[in-house]
């Protein structure tokens, strides 16, 4: 009857539902389309929150993604079970130092943006708090291995939108690229790649990429002091003659630059919290974040930062900034005469070196000065000095990556916000590299001229370099590889760090390498720097894949047909009426196949977007672009010839 099929249907509805979505409230897979998130695993990170509410507030985060949260946040207060009747945790949970202060309990969806997914998640307003929705963004990265995940940003954004908070968290993950395999399931092996040990931690954020610390402690604000220098002395305590030094303080931020007619401090790009000067040259440069404490009966506030530049001495410096009611908003000032340092032995036999400086200002008394959002520090004016390029050794454990050849594509950059643009890479990998490429793929572009000599990954836009990463940093295991970290200072808006991952392949001969990417990947850690990340594949990355010397180590390619003699080379007239193109020279352009047609179902999607087109016009071709083997066929060369890499 109608009622039976109704009530047929309304438990298939039920079924599908249930299917669908979980008793947690939450949806059963995490996919959309043909992007899976199911493998990533619950995530805690501490970031500020900027924008709108307690901006510059340190927070705990922890991420479940699709999944409920199910921990609280580390020596925590879990937070209490929802009122909506699931009495699960939330899909986010945020914590301040001691307890939950929000909980993305009601799940909103998973949608596909232009560069990966976005989720959603709202936590109800009740007892006068106002709703608050979680964009948790995740962009595609194919340089991260397996389904880890790392954050992009130094702190959670939010605004009120209406009646509503909007949070904006933004992170990346290979598992957000369409059809990442692995990614719908827990990660396991993957096969046909040797394993490694795993990597040594990365340092804190704290330490390399946060430039801003939140500046305010209970009711005291430093936010608003700007960055000062003042001349005072040394007393380094037992250890005689007090000198004479410049110092620079940013407080809770970090500092670029350098005293008029000094050389800026080389470590950390530059920046530091507090920074040494002395004969126009960096002495100490600050730039490990130790915290911010408040002094006991609110005298004020601590500031610890630290430095380790490779000298046989750990360095830490407080500043103490004391309450000075009679000050003026925004002055700091001081009695010292000088900077006091002492020696502290500690458990270990190590060295320390403790150093105190002591000023005042009305900020440092509770409520004694206003709020100011913290503005990033600006890059020096002049690129920071690094040491000449030199070629480095390129072995790690068991992993020699000497015999890779100097290799030279075009591929295009994507950059979130930017449009792609295509560029001539050339990379050397431990080596720098001493040729310039084809002008648009044809003769010699000019050489790349900046300071530090070439480098080990230039970056070329038709016959002009537009980046010379000469700086190099360091060869580091990846799991599956290694990673080679160089370096360019050369922008006035960035500092550029690019990435060479370099992936064990079996498949490969030895000596060969192919770029595991279509686009280079570019991110925006923050204002002042950039990241490039180009992963590789070769089988000189797995452990005794290859050998220091690519003479024998490689089996030669199988030898081409010879170019044509002049005696065989069939040049035809080309004249035609009064158009005459024997003298108009071969030439070479780079440029992608179009088509009108329906690309078939079995088609090779593995197929380069890019091609490097040699036209001979009425000769066939004579040489080939640098870098890449003349085609081999039994009738010699042609007239026109299509290349990839």
């Amino acid at each position: 009857s109608q009622a039976q099929l109704m009530l047929s249907f309304r438990a298939l509805c039920i079924c599908f539902l249930v299917m669908v979505w979980g008793a947690d409230g939450g949806p059963s897979f995490c996919s959309v389309g043909d992007i899976h998130l199911e493998a990533l695993t619950e995530q805690e990170w501490a970031l500020p929150q900027s924008g709108a509410g307690p901006s510059g507030a340190m927070f705990w985060w922890n991420v479940g993604f699709c999944t409920p949260v199910a921990k609280a946040s580390a020596t925590k207060d879990a937070c209490s079970p929802p009122e909506n009747g699931t009495g699960t945790a939330g899909f986010f949970q945020q914590f301040d130092e001691a307890k939950c202060t929000a909980d993305f309990t009601q799940w909103d969806g998973m949608e596909r943006n232009a560069t990966g997914v976005i989720l959603r998640a709202r936590a109800l307003g009740s007892g006068g708090h106002k709703p608050k929705v979680m964009n948790f963004y995740i962009e595609c990265d194919p340089a991260l291995p397996g389904a880890q995940v790392s954050n992009t940003r130094d702190s959670v954004f939010v605004e009120l939108v209406g009646n509503t908070y909007q949070y904006h968290f933004a992170a990346r993950s290979r598992c957000a690229c369409p059809s990442a395999s692995g990614c719908d399931q827990k990660p396991g092996p993957v096969h046909g790649l040797s394993p490694l040990p795993a990597p040594p931690d990365e340092a804190p954020p704290s330490q390399e990429r946060i430039l801003v610390h939140p500046c305010q402690v209970n009711d005291i604000d430093l936010s608003s002091l700007q960055s000062m220098e003042f001349i005072l002395q040394q007393d380094w305590v037992g250890h005689g003659n007090k000198e004479e030094y410049v110092w620079v303080l940013g407080f809770c931020t970090k500092t670029f630059g350098a005293p008029t007619g000094s050389t800026p401090c080389e470590f950390d790009g530059g920046a530091g919290f507090l920074q040494q000067y002395a004969d126009n040259e960096c002495k100490a440069d600050f730039n490990s974040w130790g915290g911010i404490r408040a002094l006991p009966g609110g005298q004020g506030v601590a500031i610890t930062v630290e430095a380790d530049d490779g000298w046989k001495y750990q360095k830490t410096a407080i500043i103490e900034v004391l309450c000075h009611e009679a000050g003026e908003a925004g002055v700091v000032e001081t009695d010292m005469n000088h900077v006091q340092v002492r020696d502290e032995k500690s458990a270990d036999s190590t060295t320390h070196l403790l150093y105190t400086v002591t000023l005042r200002s009305k900020c440092a008394c509770p409520h004694g000065c206003r709020h100011t959002d913290p503005v990033l520090p600006k890059l020096p004016g002049k690129p920071v000095a690094v040491p000449p390029s030199a070629k480095h050794d390129c072995v790690l454990q068991k992993i020699d990556l000497r015999s890779l050849a100097t290799k030279e594509f075009i591929a295009d950059q994507h950059r979130a916000g930017y449009q792609d643009e295509s560029y001539v890479w050339v990379v050397g990998w431990c080596t720098p590299v001493q040729e310039p490429p084809l002008k648009n793929v044809g003769s010699l572009a000019d050489p790349c001229d900046f300071d530090g000599g070439f480098g080990y990954l230039q970056q070329f836009q038709k016959d002009t370099c537009v980046a010379d990463f000469n700086e190099f940093v360091d060869l580091a295991a990846v799991t599956g590889g290694l990673q080679i970290t160089v370096r360019s200072r050369h922008s006035e808006r960035h500092v550029k760090t690019a990435r060479l991952q370099v992936m064990c392949d079996e498949t490969l001969l030895p000596g060969e390498v192919h770029h595991a990417f279509e686009k280079v990947q570019v991110l925006e850690p923050d204002a002042q720097h950039l990241e490039y990340i180009l992963p590789f594949r070769s089988k000189c990355a797995c452990p005794g894949g290859c050998g220091p010397d690519p003479v024998g180590v490689s089996p030669s390619p199988p030898a081409p047909s010879p170019m044509p003699s002049p005696a065989d080379v069939v040049v035809h007239n080309c004249v035609l009426g009064g158009v005459d193109f024997r003298s108009v020279p071969q030439v070479d352009f780079v440029a992608p196949i179009k088509s009108n047609a329906i690309t078939p179902a079995t088609s090779n999607s593995s197929m380069p977007e890019r091609f490097i087109w040699t036209l001979g016009w009425c000769t066939p071709v004579q040489s080939v672009p640098r870098l890449y083997s003349p085609c081999a066929t039994r009738e010699g060369a042609g007239y026109v010839q299509r290349m990839s890499d």
